[in-house]
Formats: C-alpha cells, sequence, structure tokens
C-alpha cells in the first residue's frame, strides 16, 4: 500500500496499474447512470483516467483529481481532453 504521493508516483512510473473497467461495468453505468443535462461527475483518485473518460464518454463534464502527477501525466495523454485533471498538491 503507498501512503506518499512519492511512492505513487514511483509505484505508476514502474507500471503498476489497477484492473480495467470491465464489460459488465461499463454496461451498468451506460444503463443505470445515464448523463443528465449538465451533468457533471468528480473521480477522486482517477489514477490513469479510465472510469474519468468513460463517465466523459458519456456525456459527464469530469474533474478527475488524483495525488500522483505521473498518473495524471498518463491520463491526459491517453485520454486528451476527455476530462479536466486536476492535480492534488500536498
Amino acid at each position: 500500500m503507498f501512503t506518499t504521493q512519492d511512492e505513487w508516483n514511483t509505484g505508476y512510473a514502474d507500471g503498476r496499474h489497477y484492473r480495467q473497467l470491465t464489460s459488465a461495468e461499463r454496461s451498468l453505468l451506460s444503463d443505470r447512470v445515464p448523463a443528465p443535462a449538465e451533468g457533471r461527475a468528480l473521480d477522486v483518485g482517477c489514477g490513469l483516467g479510465e472510469l474519468a473518460a468513460f463517465l466523459s464518454s458519456l456525456g459527464y463534464r469530469v474533474d478527475a483529481v488524483d495525488w500522483s502527477d505521473y498518473a495524471l501525466s498518463q491520463a491526459a495523454a491517453t485520454h486528451k481532453t476527455a476530462t479536466r485533471w486536476l492535480h492534488l498538491h500536498r
């Protein structure tokens, strides 16, 4: 378990990743939480941004927050402008 910002950055830089959304989870989110008009979502601890990007694809305006600047840079590079990427500073 990582506890410091440096540990999180190092973990992501070393290739530590968490499981991706399954197709069942994607279907459940699509079916059960469609974005309302002007719908907003907050993804705290967004990591590499998969959930944030998926919620954006459903029509949500997403703010995604993480402590790891490394993870956020990877998320922004992969998902571009799908969301607003916010770095939680210590």
